[in-house]
């Protein structure tokens, strides 16, 4: 996008700046001021048609793109869902073939924890923070380490975009999956959570006993620092927008059908 629009406007400025040198060219040699005034006035008014026609091509494609990669995205979802529950049916099938339905009862209690209350993620004001933790869950739910999380809402917004989304999702992916570990070596089965989400920052306070040695990897991501018995993870929020969710044909279909 900055690419498009950086190419746009240089463009635009070596044109004008030719237009500019031909005009004084003519009125240094032929002294044709007032043709020229209206020469000038035609051309700067092109030169904006043409500049505001090209801005809004280059953003009529960035949506478009940005439109087909959602719908990507949200094929990509819905196959990964009907994939993993597939998978849960296939064993507790399974189970009841062999006859025992103690372990297929005891499945379905353990997907039916682990899925019940992972809607509370999506209170938060990023999707992709949310989703991130719906699958970081999800994942270690069914590999028998249990998250207990609670998120103090202090925000009455539906989504925000913020600059370092990418770099926030990558980091905390990594917290996470080294707390996981942690967690699965010393056979720490539960793992407290707590999230809290102001304007500008996302903090994540873990309670759960760690050695020395964890804690000092941890501690290698600038996030994170500990106090105490708490592991805190705390990422700024750079330039945060809100936006207003707009229905589609898309919520329509889901809503309404």
């Amino acid at each position: 996008m900055d690419s498009k629009r950086v190419k746009s406007k240089n463009i635009l400025f070596g044109l004008i700046s030719l237009l500019f040198l031909i005009i004084y060219i003519i009125i240094d040699l032929f002294n044709y001021q007032g043709i020229i005034s209206y020469f000038i006035l035609f051309t700067i008014l092109i030169t904006l048609i043409f500049y505001i026609y090209n801005n809004h091509v280059i953003i009529y494609k960035e949506l478009n793109e940005k439109k087909g990669s959602l719908i990507n995205d949200i094929r990509h979802l819905s196959r990964e869902q009907r994939h993993d529950y597939m998978n849960i049916l296939q064993i507790i099938y399974g189970y009841l073939q062999i006859k025992k339905e103690n372990k297929a009862v005891e499945h379905i209690k353990k997907v039916t924890d682990i899925t019940q209350n992972i809607s509370k993620v999506y209170a938060l004001s990023i999707p992709s923070i949310s989703l991130l933790l719906d699958k970081k869950i999800r994942k270690a739910g069914y590999e028998g380490v249990k998250f207990i999380y609670n998120i103090n809402e202090c925000l009455d917004i539906s989504y925000r975009d913020i600059e370092n989304e990418k770099y926030i999702v990558n980091r905390l992916n990594e917290i996470i999956d080294n707390v996981i570990d942690f967690s699965e070596v010393y056979n720490n089965k539960v793992i407290n959570l707590n999230i809290e989400e102001d304007q500008y920052n996302l903090t994540f306070i873990i309670k759960t006993p760690f050695i020395k040695e964890d804690l000092d990897k941890l501690c290698g991501f600038k996030e994170v620092k500990i106090e105490k018995s708490e592991v805190i993870i705390r990422f700024k929020l750079e330039k945060p927008k809100t936006r207003e969710p707009k229905d589609t044909l898309y919520s329509n279909i889901i809503n309404d059908f």
